[in-house]
């Protein structure tokens, strides 16, 4: 069997419906390979507390979490509090390290919490949870210096061009 979820985690009412309700544009030659089934509704902004009841992986929940509050930073910042065990777990293998450093780079990207505040909020959970987040703070830094170097180098390319450029058009005046 196959059981399909649906995680919701979206701002506006979700309304479940059947699939092909939900792709009424499509065309008749492709309508017959539309599956015909139910599925399982995860809908984090209007039922979160008898939904979590199947999250029971420290994966799942700290995924529900972010999803549900990416988007609030004082819910985000309170629920990543709530869940300091389930996140100080996850630092204990390299499996879950490797969550870690995607989880936090979510929310550095996904909420109004800078890096810095990410970095701060992590690495008050525990020591190995530290530990990520200086691994994960020193990629972030290489990662601005090879774009401040790329962008550089663009600039420079750019620049030599436009004074090629320039001097061509003055020999060819001349």
């Amino acid at each position: 069997p196959v059981v399909p979820i649906v995680i919701y985690h979206g701002q506006s009412a979700w309304k479940q419906r059947s699939m092909q309700a939900y792709f009424t544009e499509l065309p008749n030659e492709l309508g017959k390979f539309l599956p015909d089934f139910e599925y399982y509704l995860i809908n984090l902004t209007s039922d979160p507390a008898n939904r979590f009841a199947l999250l029971h992986s420290s994966y799942a929940q700290l995924t529900a979490g972010l999803l549900k509050t990416i988007r609030q930073k004082e819910q985000l910042k309170q629920m990543i509090s709530q869940l300091k065990d389930v996140i100080a777990s996850l630092a204990e293998d390299a499996l879950g390290k490797q969550f870690l450093r995607t989880a936090m780079l979510y929310v550095s990207v996904g909420s109004d919490l800078t890096k810095f505040e990410v970095i701060a909020i992590f690495q008050r959970i525990s020591q190995q949870t530290d530990e990520v987040v200086m691994t994960a703070a020193q990629e972030w830094i290489l990662e601005g210096i090879e774009k401040g170097i790329q962008q550089g180098v663009q600039q420079g390319i750019q620049q030599g061009i436009e004074k090629g450029i320039q001097q061509g058009m003055q020999q060819g005046i001349q």
